[in-house]
């Protein structure tokens, strides 16, 4: 799991950043029913932006910190971040707990499921390389879409004509399975939740 979540505290006086508070691992659904209001999607996975957290927020989260909220002194955001060699991620929210993560780690890029249910072992349940990052030397250039398929049995990642596609273990035997296609076809069932595009400098 590429992404980790943490709390970051600032001075309500001088929005100084004091520290970063270490979370435990959370079911995903709790942070989904949390910050309901917060997100645009569904299965949105909360990656990738700042959360505020106020006091309702502050009673469900702190069974998972080790130290009591101050919000009279303190701001509080539910934060992520990733390693930054990464030249992209990208995250799409799936069936309960579940999150489809495509990753670019410079070296190789990878299409993984996770499973995010705020047990210890939480984490990678599948995964299938997509690519060598020589192989694609400007990530600039193509389009990048991640998605899931419409029983939610499976979870694919196309970038540029390189497809991608990741069963779900419980839901296609004990190993998730990858398999090579070409251009997506608009016809096979798929239901594009997350997109990413590539262009001009931008980052993912």
């Amino acid at each position: 799991m590429c992404h980790k979540r943490f709390i970051g505290c600032y001075d309500r006086a001088t929005d100084r950043h004091i520290k970063d508070i270490a979370l435990r691992p959370v079911a995903l659904t709790l942070l989904q029913a949390l910050f309901k209001a917060e997100f645009e999607w569904e299965r949105d996975p909360l990656v990738g932006y700042v959360y505020v957290i106020g006091p309702v927020h502050a009673a469900a989260l702190a069974p998972y910190v080790a130290e009591p909220f101050d919000l009279e002194r303190y701001e509080y955001f539910l934060e992520s971040s990733r390693p930054a060699h990464y030249r992209t991620s990208i995250m799409s929210g799936g069936p309960e707990n579940l999150i489809a993560e495509f990753v670019d780690d410079s070296e190789h890029a990878y299409l993984s499921i996770l499973k995010e249910d705020g047990t210890p072992d939480q984490g990678v349940i599948a995964q299938t390389e997509v690519y060598r990052s020589e192989d694609v030397p400007d990530l600039r250039a193509v389009n990048i879409q991640l998605g899931w398929s419409d029983d939610l049995t499976a979870c694919w990642v196309q970038v540029g004509d390189l497809y991608r596609e990741l069963k779900v273990p419980d839901r296609a035997g004990p190993h998730g399975v990858g398999l090579e296609g070409g251009e997506l076809d608009a016809a096979g069932g798929f239901d594009v939740v997350a997109e990413q595009k590539l262009a001009g400098g931008a980052g993912g």
